[in-house]
């Protein structure tokens, strides 16, 4: 059985990092095949909370699944995320 890594994040900050950081675990050791995220919303609706930034919160949201998709792509890593 393959080892199994989690984290547990508190921020939409701490879950950008975390992705980064997972990059480099890929780059290192080739045998992850997924990537599980529960949930991809739940930080930043806490983080960015009403319409006021709501643009922003949209900005960064993107800007995760967008290296999410690259990361998958790059590592041949499937991922799945949750939405609360």
């Amino acid at each position: 059985m393959k080892p199994v890594i989690d984290r547990v994040i508190s921020s939409s900050e701490m879950q950008q990092e975390a992705i980064d950081n997972v990059c480099g675990l890929f780059a290192e050791d080739g045998s992850f095949r997924l990537l599980i995220i529960d949930s991809i919303m739940a930080l930043f609706r806490v983080d960015y909370s009403g319409r006021g930034e709501l643009s922003e919160r949209q900005q960064k949201l993107n800007i995760m699944l967008s290296r999410l998709t690259k990361l998958s792509e790059e590592f041949n890593v499937a991922v799945f995320m949750t939405n609360q």
